[in-house]
């Protein structure tokens, strides 16, 4: 295609949600966390390896005796989502947390299925988690997407040696 020359009517669509295809053999719990598998189909939150989280699914969906994508889930894939775990403290406000399985979170895990940081926790085994907060505390070595090296690019970051992200000096 070519680069518009005229004004054109885009086609729209609200991006808080996403109907994504369900694995076969499988069933979504409303309320659920979900992911992709490493071929793009939504299957229930899991430390698994190439697995990435979608968010929350809005509703149900039982695919067991169906196949690969006879049927779609909606999932909500922008909104905060209160998730389950153990060990929370007020200090992990801001620390990214893990997919576990389709109700639960950690600090760490085997896979590291990035959910996003936590925004508030409510109690030690209850936190609230925002997955739109930037990714930018990873080391260098850890890189498996090369959108999160882009996404720090330009923005004054400097590496530190404890493993974390801050503020460059300013070159001028």
């Amino acid at each position: 295609m070519a680069a518009l020359t005229n004004d054109t009517n885009r086609k729209l669509r609200d991006g808080d949600l996403q109907a994504l295809p369900v694995k076969g053999s499988t069933r979504i719990y409303k309320g659920g966390l979900s992911c992709t598998d490493t071929n793009g189909l939504l299957v229930p939150g899991a430390d698994a390896a190439g697995y990435k989280y979608q968010g929350p699914a809005i509703e149900p969906g039982d695919n067991t005796d169906g196949s690969d994508g006879d049927l779609t889930v909606v999932v909500d894939i922008e909104s905060l989502v209160q998730a389950h775990g153990t060990g929370f403290t007020q200090a992990d406000i801001g620390k990214e947390v893990f997919i576990v399985d389709d109700d639960t979170v950690a600090l760490v895990t085997t896979h590291s299925v990035y959910a996003g940081r936590i925004a508030e926790v409510y109690d030690a085994t209850t936190v609230w988690f925002d997955r739109e907060l930037p990714r930018l505390h990873f080391k260098l070595g850890d890189l498996t997407d090369v959108s999160e090296a882009s996404a720090t690019a330009g923005m004054g970051l400097t590496y530190q040696t404890d493993g974390t992200w801050a503020p460059a000096a300013d070159a001028d």
